[in-house]
């Protein structure tokens, strides 16, 4: 890493080109002092609405309305075409991508929201599910506990019973 050369500057990449031999400059005289050059840094924004008619003007002045003009180079046409064809596609406008985006962390924080309320719930459900069950258990418990004592109770009922009849059977036989 240390060997690496440095990053490259834009002006190291970019080489500008001269204006074409047939148009020397007195349109774009005309056109600096009519428009003079907004300083545009280059950037990976996408470029306004106003920046794209800017340069649709531009051409119309420049006389290049298509790139079938014949008073134009085989350059010139390709650039025109080029440009036209950048100019005329549809563009997402940076105030659009700001609002998809709002949009975009709107509905993850809503769906963070229904999660988290999915999740809660179901801790509730589970919660009230082992109460049913806890429930359930100690009242299943109670019944075996009272039918036990109930039996016990009865079959004590029967052996008295039976005790008290084998002594008066007795007596009668004796």
């Amino acid at each position: 890493m240390a060997h690496d050369p440095p990053p490259l500057a834009l002006s190291d990449i970019m080489r500008s080109f001269t204006p074409s031999p047939g148009h020397e400059g007195e349109v774009d005289e005309d056109h600096e002092r009519a428009h003079p050059k907004k300083s545009r840094t280059a950037s990976p924004e996408p470029l306004e609405q106003s920046e794209i008619d800017s340069m649709k003007s531009r051409l119309l002045e420049l006389g290049i309305s298509t790139s079938r003009e014949p008073s134009l180079s085989t350059r010139e046409r390709e650039l025109a075409d080029m440009l036209l064809r950048f100019t005329s596609s549809v563009g997402s406008d940076s105030s659009q991508l700001v609002a998809q985006a709002e949009t975009i962390l709107q509905l993850t924080q809503q769906r963070d929201q229904l999660l988290q309320q999915v999740q809660e719930e179901k801790l509730r459900w589970d919660a009230e599910r082992d109460l049913w069950a806890r429930t359930s258990e100690a009242l299943l418990i109670k019944r075996r506990a009272g039918a036990e004592t109930s039996k016990s109770e009865g079959t004590e009922s029967k052996i008295s019973y039976f005790e008290s009849e084998n002594k008066a059977l007795r007596t009668k036989v004796n």
